[in-house]
């Protein structure tokens, strides 16, 4: 063998022991942030994600060392996909964490992560230590999609035979209602309040307008046939009609994975119906 092959051989096998790393390490390296690369337990990984964010150099801008994490997070067996969204917070009305509350997020990396076979998708928030440091970046908060939840606004209603005859043309769960009013042309806010008090099958709570007789309870579980019927007795015996203000909103609970779908569908097939969303939930890091 001559001089030249065996420096080529030499410098592969270098290159090989010092850009490879050992099966074991890297099923740890992975491991550790794909046990917790769940919509639900996500604020775990923060001590990986922070601990990649240490590892670059502070003289780098915010911007590269952000795609840098991007980048890291792509590399992820548990992550489908990763995508950097420089200066896009708050734009969703989510509010940042409270350990950072004054300093909103540098950027947001859209994820879409593989939950057992399942496409999950959050959005991871990047901002400053706090205290305050300018070179430093950390994971602040994430938020992700609620599975199932379908949140809808309505025009004002004058009517709550139409809002249950709408909801009764779906085969849906009805997490929540509310932004109704009412009030009564017999009876005092307060008198039908504590005779609301027994309701909790179908009422959590309500709320009033101070200075005003008008009230909205804040509805469950109205696809339930019996409970329409027993609210539609309770506004007879108290004279009770609907005060067309505010935008009504349902949540209603699809089936998981066809969230986004039916909040096209109700937007595009109901005129009545002036918005949908998605249900976010945030959670600090």
């Amino acid at each position: 063998m001559n001089r030249l092959n065996i420096f080529v051989i030499g410098l592969f096998f270098t290159v090989v022991v010092f850009t490879g790393c050992k099966k074991e390490e890297c099923e740890q390296e992975y491991g550790e942030f794909c046990l917790y690369a769940n919509v639900e337990n996500f604020c775990k990984t923060a001590p990986s994600i922070n601990g990649y964010l240490s590892s670059l150099s502070r003289n780098w801008s915010n911007e590269r060392r952000l795609q840098a994490l991007t980048n890291w997070l792509n590399s992820q067996p548990c992550i489908i996909s990763a995508k950097l969204e420089l200066e896009k917070a708050n734009q969703s009305g989510v509010p940042t964490t409270k350990s950072t509350p004054l300093q909103p997020p540098l950027g947001t990396i859209a994820i879409l992560l593989d939950e057992n076979g399942t496409t999950k998708e959050l959005f991871l928030e990047i901002g400053h230590r706090y205290p305050y440091e300018s070179d430093s970046l950390v994971a602040t908060g994430y938020r992700y999609m609620k599975p199932r939840e379908v949140r809808m606004l309505f025009q004002p209603v004058s009517s709550v035979n139409m809002v249950f005859d709408f909801i009764n043309s779906f085969d849906f769960e009805v997490l929540w209602l509310h932004n109704l009013w009412f009030s009564s042309t017999t009876h005092s806010r307060d008198y039908i309040l504590d005779n609301l008090s027994g309701k909790t099958d179908y009422i959590a709570g309500f709320g009033i307008v101070p200075g005003s007789q008008t009230f909205s309870p804040t509805f469950h579980s109205m696809e339930n046939k019996n409970y329409q019927d027993n609210w539609l007795k309770f506004m007879a015996d108290y004279q009770l009609s609907v005060v067309a203000t505010g935008n009504a909103q349902i949540t209603f609970l699809v089936p998981t994975g066809k969230e986004r779908e039916w909040a096209a569908r109700f937007l595009a097939d109901y005129e009545f119906i002036t918005s949908t969303d998605v249900n976010w939930e945030f959670q600090g890091m």
